[in-house]
């Protein structure tokens, strides 16, 4: 009976060891990124609001999924200035979907992100730099 029970053991063992037993991203092969992942609007031309709370669309950048596991949500982490596709938050499916990022800064100096997750929340960011110049 012991000598049924090691030999089952093994063999199993054998099997488990054969099949490389997942880890974090078990069937995940892909990489996963934004291009571009950075975007600079320092060369914006406009004038920085002191109060009056209007807002001008000043710039629109485009960017594309690659890799990664679909579906893909994207977010902008300030609604009120960011937007992904004219909205605070979308939904993307396909292969290297793109979206449209397009600011409506009302204030001078700041950065901002956009973050993109993927169907197992891996995560990767597009930071975004507004410095008008005056």
């Amino acid at each position: 009976m012991q000598k049924l029970f090691l030999i089952t053991s093994l063999t199993l063992m054998g099997l488990l060891s054969a099949c490389g037993g997942g880890g974090e991203n078990a069937g995940d092969a892909t990489e996963f990124s934004v291009n571009p992942k950075e975007v600079d609007w320092s060369s914006l031309q406009t004038e920085c609001d002191k109060g009056s709370g209007g807002r001008a669309l000043q710039a629109t950048s485009v960017h594309v999924i690659n890799g990664g596991v679909p579906p893909f949500r994207v977010i902008s982490n300030f609604p009120g200035s960011i937007y992904v596709d004219g909205a605070s938050a979308k939904e993307l499916s396909g292969k290297n979907p793109r979206f449209e990022i397009s600011t409506y800064v009302s204030h001078c100096k700041a950065s901002y992100s956009v973050t993109v997750l993927d169907y197992h929340s891996q995560m990767v960011s597009v930071e975004i730099k507004v410095d008008p110049q005056e």
